[in-house]
């Protein structure tokens, strides 16, 4: 009869643990989408006052949050290849000739959101062009999502 409670228990704990955590990872992933947001608008902001150190920051941490969650919703995808973008501006700012780096920040946002587009406020010629060359270069993945909804690695 004990050997019956207590695997009862053991159940119930694996049961209400497993639940905990599902809770917890959604909040996470709801957390992580409102912070990649709010850097977003930080390092647009930065980039519009000319603070290149904290728009690098901004970015870092978006990409950062990318590697631990991927982008797990639309918005997170959106808001990701923005960043990505972004990062190659500020590689453009660095050192304008390195090409091949601007271009591949670029293929990454398209490849996480195939709709992605240069906001008209840091398109330059140069960049649209780069830009439309890691268009045709890239290959996007479903817009980062497998058909059952999850991220697509």
């Amino acid at each position: 009869m004990n050997l019956r409670v207590l695997r009862l228990f053991y159940c119930l704990l694996c049961v209400s643990l497993t639940t905990i955590s599902v809770g917890h990872t959604q909040n996470s992933v709801r957390d992580a989408e409102l912070q990649i947001e709010r850097l977003l608008r930080d390092a647009i902001s930065y980039y519009e006052n000319l603070e290149i150190d904290p728009m690098e920051d901004s970015l870092e941490r978006i990409l950062n949050i990318e590697r631990r969650f991927g982008p797990a919703t639309p918005r997170m995808a959106k808001d990701i290849s923005q960043a990505h973008i972004y990062k190659g501006l500020l590689v453009s700012l660095q050192d304008s000739r390195n090409t091949q780096g601007i271009k591949r920040y670029f293929i990454k946002a398209i490849e996480i959101n195939d709709q992605a587009q240069m906001s008209s406020s840091i398109r330059t010629p140069t960049l649209s062009r780069i830009f439309e060359d890691a268009r045709r270069q890239a290959r996007p993945r479903n817009n980062g999502y497998a058909a059952g909804g999850g991220y697509n690695n």
